[in-house]
């Protein structure tokens, strides 16, 4: 940003930029969470053979997990606004911002995959 800016006025574009971040995180997360029965078979098919149900202790925890797995979901799904919001205010030729995108990215995809080394080896006879 080429002019100068006071206190309130950074003070404000913060505020803009949480308040759009937060209610694309709500908003997506309120969407995810009639798929997230689906969602959760998704996540239990690499154990299919070492689980065959999953096991809560507490009655509110089957809900819980339906809550945080739509909350995670709305959080993944709404980074490309949070991201932009933080491109927007700090300008588009910052590199580090789309490094850290594409390791967001990219790090669901290699973070997963010890637990699919986990399930094959344990399923295995």
């Amino acid at each position: 940003m080429d002019k100068e800016m006071t206190l309130v006025g950074h003070l404000e574009e913060l505020r803009k930029g949480i308040i759009i971040s937060l209610t694309t995180i709500v908003a997506l997360s309120i969407l995810a969470f009639p798929f997230s029965p689906k969602l959760l078979e998704i996540l239990k098919s690499p154990g299919r053979g070492v689980m065959e149900r999953l096991v809560f202790f507490d009655p509110p925890e089957a809900f819980l997990v339906h809550i945080k797995l739509s909350f995670l979901t709305g959080l993944v799904a709404s980074m490309p606004v949070i991201m932009g919001v933080y491109i927007s205010r700090y300008g588009r030729e910052n590199e580090e911002i789309r490094a850290y995108f594409r390791n967001f990215i990219c790090g669901g995809i290699y973070m997963r995959r010890p637990f699919r080394i986990f399930f094959i080896a344990a399923g295995s006879p």
